[in-house]
């Protein structure tokens, strides 16, 4: 199921991997994907599901629960999926210290604690486009996932430098 045809009060999940797959890699997972999707149930119930890799790093995850809601064992079923692939693909998708944002075109991900010295270097600063890949819906997704620095919770990091 495309992204397009999910509501936009879709429960949304962002992973983002800590490297960039091929274009072999992409195809083959969204294959997977979509034989995952396809078959993912929460108490033997079908969910209207998604789920796709966006930029070659961030797997995106929404269910339409006005459908069928996703329970602790449906989340569960997801993230067993995920580190499954993980294992195969020898990546990580569940490195909560990176952050990606998009600088000259190109998105770049670092540890959150080098984001201090990037600013004070000039590198990136308040307006600097950052993933928020916190967003729980989909109209979060599509509305609030690549935001300013300021507006997520990086903003600390702009107040230790004033």
């Amino acid at each position: 199921m495309k992204f397009d045809t999910m509501p936009a009060h879709s429960r949304v999940w962002v992973y983002m991997a800590d490297r960039i797959f091929s274009g072999a890699e992409v195809q083959k997972l969204n294959e997977r994907f979509e034989t995952f999707t396809q078959q993912w149930t929460a108490h033997n119930n079908q969910l209207k599901a998604s789920m796709d890799l966006v930029h070659q790093r961030f797997v995106v995850v929404m269910v339409d629960e006005s459908v069928n809601g996703v329970s602790g064992c449906g989340i569960d079923k997801s993230v067993n999926f995920l580190k499954t692939l993980a294992e195969e693909y020898k990546v990580d998708f569940f490195n909560r210290l990176l952050v990606a944002y998009q600088k000259d075109e190109q998105i770049r991900v670092v540890n959150q604690h080098f984001i201090p010295n990037l600013l004070l270097q000039g590198d990136i600063n308040e307006n600097t486009p950052v993933f928020n890949n916190t967003v729980q819906t989909k109209e979060q997704f599509d509305n609030l996932w690549l935001v300013p620095l300021k507006n997520t919770w990086l903003t600390r990091y702009l107040k230790t430098e004033a």
